[in-house]
């Protein structure tokens, strides 16, 4: 079993950030220039203005085409098109939840600083864009809100995030629907173990993101460091 103190040390080990988020940029340049534009385009803008973009069918459309490429890199798969601006448009039901959630941040979720009950109610609308049938909800709901509140969703996947979880801190992501939710709290609640980066290696992840390659926010970097550990150091020792 690996311990979390090796990433850590991987990390102290990193010139930068922006490492992690150069080398993340390399293995997906298409998408993650297509992340970059939709993190600016909704993810830093007000509420008011992320709110009218997931409405908007220019918009609506850039989602649609970023979320399912990487989807179907991970086998799962979308509802239609239709479907999913059915589901955007919705956003208008849950405006409470979304001013609500605007004004979480990372450290009230590892600090279990948090109405559940809107939480939840975020998370159930973004879970809505997928087919029915699928298992692995966790990984497809936290890319879409990742895009709409970087602040506080890291976007998982299967092969990096959850190798990692499963190698590193003894947690398997699971794979039947009602889990998925409870799965993400249990990552961030993993994620108090990240307290250590701020202490330990606070020149590294105190900055702020640059924009630069594919460093766009704080829980893009640890999304970051954990394909290049994966990538480098896990996946080497097979």
């Amino acid at each position: 079993m690996f311990e979390f103190d090796e990433f850590i040390s991987f990390i102290q080990q990193t010139t930068s950030r922006e490492i992690a988020g150069a080398y993340v940029c390399a293995k997906w340049p298409r998408n993650i220039q297509m992340h970059k534009s939709i993190i600016a385009e909704i993810g830093m803008q007000t509420l008011d203005v992320k709110i009218e973009r997931l409405q908007n069918e220019y918009y609506q459309n850039k989602l649609f085409h970023l979320i399912r490429d990487w989807l179907e890199r991970a086998k799962l798969h979308l509802r239609g098109e239709n479907e999913f601006r059915t589901t955007l448009n919705d956003v208008a039901n849950h405006i409470d939840a979304f001013h609500y959630v605007e004004g979480l941040t990372l450290d009230n979720l590892i600090q279990n600083d948090y109405d559940n009950n809107l939480l939840l109610e975020v998370w159930n609308w973004g879970s809505l864009i997928y087919n029915n049938g699928i298992s692995e909800k966790l990984v497809g709901t936290t890319k879409l809100l990742h895009h709409i509140f970087p602040k506080i969703f890291v976007p998982v996947d299967r092969h990096y995030t959850g190798k990692f979880l499963n190698r590193c801190l003894q947690f398997k992501v699971g794979r039947a629907n009602n889990l998925q939710y409870n799965n993400y709290m249990h990552f961030i609640e993993s994620l108090k173990l990240f307290q250590s980066i701020k202490t330990s290696a606070n020149d590294k992840f105190g900055i702020r993101a640059t924009m630069r390659y594919a460093d766009t926010s704080d829980t893009k970097a640890i999304d970051n460091w954990i394909i290049m550990f994966v990538d480098l150091e896990l996946n080497n020792r097979q």
